[in-house]
């Protein structure tokens, strides 16, 4: 874990000093916890805190790298700095959480990086840490009753070459 923090900071301080016009690397961290959740919830905690950190890069915002934002402020912020990309994709996901189908709802989450990279020319750097949890604590089911193998979902996401994984 220690050593992964500390490639984010390296990587975040960096991004944070790109230049306009420059190609941006955006790292992306997130902490698989050890708490029972459904796929649906955890691809929206996922998803939104991709963006979350994305913004605070793009924005020049540092503070916002730590925060999880909803999806109406993400929305506020993307029509504020003019973010098309992002308006569009969260319209997509919203459609997901409308089906209210788990399955649709961690695909798009997943995929996110790697989609958005292609549309916008940045690169990501997903850093999963505790990457072991997802099998055990995230659930198929609302009811949390069905385990799945939700770490075998990121083989073809984690050979991506504008937004690979490293766990």
């Amino acid at each position: 874990t220690a050593v992964l923090d500390r490639l984010y900071n390296i990587l975040f301080q960096k991004a944070m000093d790109t230049k306009p016009g420059e190609p941006l690397l955006v790292p992306f961290f997130f902490e698989v916890t050890e708490e029972d959740r459904s796929r649906a919830a955890f691809g929206k905690i996922f998803y939104y805190s991709f963006l979350t950190q994305y913004l605070a890069v793009k924005c020049k915002k540092p503070q916002w790298a730590n925060e999880r934002f909803s999806r109406s402020k993400l929305i506020k912020i993307a029509e504020k700095f003019r973010f098309k990309t992002i308006l569009d994709d969260l319209e997509c996901f919203e459609e997901g959480i409308t089906e209210g189908d788990g399955e649709i709802i961690w695909e798009h989450a997943a995929g996110a990086p790697h989609r958005i990279a292609a549309k916008t020319g940045d690169f990501f750097l997903q850093i999963i840490d505790e990457f072991q949890f997802l099998n055990k604590y995230v659930f198929s089911d609302e009811r949390l009753t069905r385990q799945i193998n939700l770490a075998g979902t990121y083989h073809n996401l984690s050979e991506s070459r504008i937004a690979p994984q490293r766990i």
